[in-house]
């Protein structure tokens, strides 16, 4: 009943008057069915969905619905291409064109055939992106950008040179753009939307504190730059109250200010200035003892000092322990002479040791007057100088 060639012949059994006979062979041939055709799926048909995974797909894992006519065993043929060229399977991402036919079976011819396309998507970039918060002129080369860990390309910043920053502070987007380098693999580009802060400012040049001592001048202050440019206000106040100028003794606050712009933060830095009181030197003095009506002594020093202040240099003197007073002695005796600069608002005052000196006391000559007059009965006057250091007296021998 199968198709296929067959031979068949007569046989006659003999009998008692009989021989057997059998004639020659004769063939026959019982023909193939057309009619076995492709089911499930027709001319033009577009098959998707399919990724690139590293290894061929096997068609009826695209075509599930791929069958025929009659179930008789016949193997289906497949013939694939790609780009125009002939190909041996199913594998690598893009768009084929598949022809499928099917071998005659027993009883059946094949009829026809079907083409159909198949298309192998590339693999998707799922890497992840990084969040960004950069600062004002940082450069957009410099961020990190995403990991590719199949090694199958390169991200980069599109369109960014060694030069290109972030942008102005606040919302800025940027485009990654990942280029594959193995055509199953899928390009990316992403738009980045990052919030730029403003750069943080630094005021250069100078030092933080000073102290410094009082030399009459006003302390001239290092001049200062802020690192973006910017003009740098400075206030100076001194025991709350604003001046304008370092000088005099006294501690000082220095303010300076860089004001907040649209991409830059403010700045302030304070610098302590303290200007210190300077001490004023005496050398102990020197005097010369005098006598008692003569004239009075000077004394001697020597006073230094590091400011250009006028000092009122005090010469005092002292008798036996007491009170120092400015007084210059006259009476005989023995005393003490110091010198002392009185402290100020900018300067310490200074003594010096009190130093020893004599007033002595003056020798005194009384004339002596010897005359011989002749009784007269009357007053006799004697004309005999008339001293302060001396007493006048007579008497009757």
């Amino acid at each position: 009943t199968d198709a296929d060639t067959y031979f068949v012949k007569a046989f006659a059994q003999g009998n008692e008057n009989l021989n057997d006979a059998t004639s020659g062979p004769v063939s026959f041939t019982i023909a193939k069915k057309e009619g076995n055709w492709i089911t499930g799926v027709k001319d033009g048909y577009v098959f998707t969905g399919k990724v690139y995974r590293g290894s061929a797909y096997q068609v009826t894992e695209i075509i599930t619905s791929l069958g025929k006519a009659h179930t008789e065993n016949a193997a289906f043929n497949y013939v694939y291409t790609k780009d125009g060229v002939t190909v041996a399977n199913i594998l690598d991402a893009g768009e084929y064109t598949v022809t499928i036919t099917l071998a005659d079976s027993n009883n059946y011819k094949q009829v026809g055939s079907v083409t159909v396309t198949v298309v192998i998507q590339q693999v998707a970039n799922v890497d992840e992106i990084p969040e960004y918060a950069p600062v004002y002129g940082t450069l957009l080369n410099s961020l990190v950008l995403p990991t590719h860990s199949l090694n199958k390309g390169t991200w980069s910043w599109q369109g960014a040179t060694e030069t290109t920053t972030v942008g102005n502070a606040g919302e800025q987007t940027h485009v990654l753009f990942f280029k594959s380098t193995d055509p199953n693999y899928a390009d990316r580009t992403v738009k980045v939307t990052m919030n730029v802060a403003k750069a943080p400012v630094t005021i250069n040049g100078g030092e933080n504190s000073y102290s410094i001592g009082y030399d009459g001048n006003a302390f001239e202050l290092p001049s200062v730059t802020a690192s973006n440019g910017a003009t740098v206000n400075t206030v100076i106040t001194k025991g709350g109250e604003i001046v304008s100028t370092i000088q005099g003794v006294g501690t000082y606050t220095v303010t300076h200010t860089v004001a907040e712009s649209e991409n830059y933060l403010a700045v302030t830095r304070t610098v302590m200035v303290t200007v210190t009181k300077v001490s004023v030197t005496i050398t102990d003095p020197t005097i010369d003892n005098w006598t008692y009506g003569q004239a009075a002594s000077t004394p001697n020093f020597t006073v230094s000092k590091d400011f250009t202040d006028d000092v009122t240099v005090i010469v005092e003197y002292s008798q036996n322990g007491q009170s120092w007073t400015q007084t210059v002695p006259t009476n005989a005796g023995n005393y003490k002479v110091r010198v002392r600069v009185d402290g100020t608002d900018n300067y310490n005052g200074y003594t010096t040791n009190g130093v020893d000196f004599i007033i002595f006391k003056q020798e005194v000559t009384v004339p002596t007057y010897t005359t011989v007059y002749t009784y007269t009965g009357r007053e006799i006057t004697v004309d005999i100088p008339a001293s302060t250091l001396y007493d006048i007296e007579g008497h009757k021998q």
